[in-house]
């Protein structure tokens, strides 16, 4: 990296370090799992960018050129030309001692968007793994903001694993256009479900994969063929549980274990691949499996 964008980035962070970022968004603390849960909450109003927010966006572009510039040079395909990738994705990361992690996401033309990762980890402090996988470390709260190139807020999200919590989207204008809310679909909560899975001595793998991109642990909710239900997966661990969230019914299995009476949780392309145009009620009785078939998450 050249000396010119190392000062940049350099002073952007101290600028930040010494507005003390604080994110614009209401939370609460709950212990479970002998961990502590940040529990963040966000609403419709349209949040201008902070002081320090309005830094990285306004040198944005200066950055995300130096950086194409420095990736044109290190990439063997661009040596001796003034060709340049169409898209450099820059993105800054702060840890803060409030239990949250920043993440500013930019490139060279009008993308723009900040990332807030609520959690107490530790290890999200160890840059060499946090920025090459926390992204990928689903289970946390996470609150999403773009914005559209003049600075205008684009979309706000908050989120848990894979699952959408609540979703606001604006025109260019600022005007609401539209809005999502899972308390408005589902029995139970997000926080609801870890209640549950605690009470039932479920052991959680919050750590950080270290090994592969990919979750190896997984917080779903679904529209099934039964109905409403939550969906906790633990490759590592080989474990699997459903939540049924009109009766908090609680389900626990071996991941994979062919026995009578286990359940199943496919997507709806995942069965027909599997069982092509047969219909679930005849698949249950030939298998002994419960089947839980969904079309999309949320």
């Amino acid at each position: 990296m050249k000396p010119h964008l190392s000062l940049l980035l350099l002073f952007t962070l101290i600028f930040c370090n010494s507005q003390q970022i604080t994110v614009n968004v209401p939370f609460k603390k709950i212990k479970l799992f002998n961990k502590e849960f940040v529990i963040p909450d966000i609403n419709k109003s349209k949040e201008k960018l902070s002081s320090c927010e309005k830094k990285v966006f306004d040198n944005k572009n200066k950055i995300a050129k130096n950086t194409a510039v420095e990736k044109r040079k290190s990439l063997k395909e661009y040596e001796g030309t003034m060709a340049m990738p169409d898209t450099i994705n820059v993105s800054l990361t702060e840890y803060n001692s409030n239990s949250s992690t920043i993440q500013y996401n930019f490139n060279q033309t009008n993308s723009f968007s900040i990332m807030t990762y609520y959690d107490s980890d530790p290890l999200l402090q160890d840059k060499s793994l946090r920025d090459d996988f926390f992204n990928s470390q689903p289970m946390l709260f996470k609150e999403y903001r773009g914005y559209y190139s003049n600075g205008s807020l684009n979309l706000k999200r908050l989120s848990y694993s894979a699952i959408t919590i609540k979703q606001y989207e604006f025109d260019e204008n600022g005007n609401l256009v539209k809005e999502f809310d899972l308390s408005k679909k589902y029995n139970l909560s997000v926080l609801d479900v870890l209640k549950i899975l605690n009470v039932n001595d479920v052991v959680i793998d919050f750590q950080i994969n270290r090994l592969s991109t990919d979750p190896h642990t997984i917080l779903m909710c679904a529209e099934t063929n039964r109905g409403k239900v939550w969906y906790l997966g633990q490759g590592e661990e080989e474990k699997e549980y459903l939540i049924l969230d009109n009766n908090r019914e609680y389900v626990s299995q071996q991941m994979n274990e062919n026995k009578a009476g286990n359940f199943k949780f496919l997507d709806s392309n995942d069965y027909k691949n599997q069982y092509g145009d047969k219909m679930i009620g005849e698949v249950e009785l030939k298998t002994g499996f419960m089947f839980f078939v969904y079309d999309r998450v949320n």
